[in-house]
């Protein structure tokens, strides 16, 4: 019986490693995505950029 509920623990564990994987994987490309369209307002317009960054 022990050795079951840990077998239920290592793949409730294991469930958790993918979805905290997909999590990071997702907040990477949110920031990639985010920096690159800072690098594209600042070469057209850093006026903007710095207007936004003041409030």
């Amino acid at each position: 019986m022990l050795g079951v509920r840990l077998g239920v623990v290592g793949i409730l564990a294991r469930e958790d490693v993918k979805v905290l994987t997909v999590y990071v994987d997702l907040s990477v490309i949110c920031v990639a995505v985010l920096t690159a369209l800072f690098a594209l307002a600042w070469r057209f317009e850093p006026t903007i950029v710095v207007f936004c960054l003041e409030y």
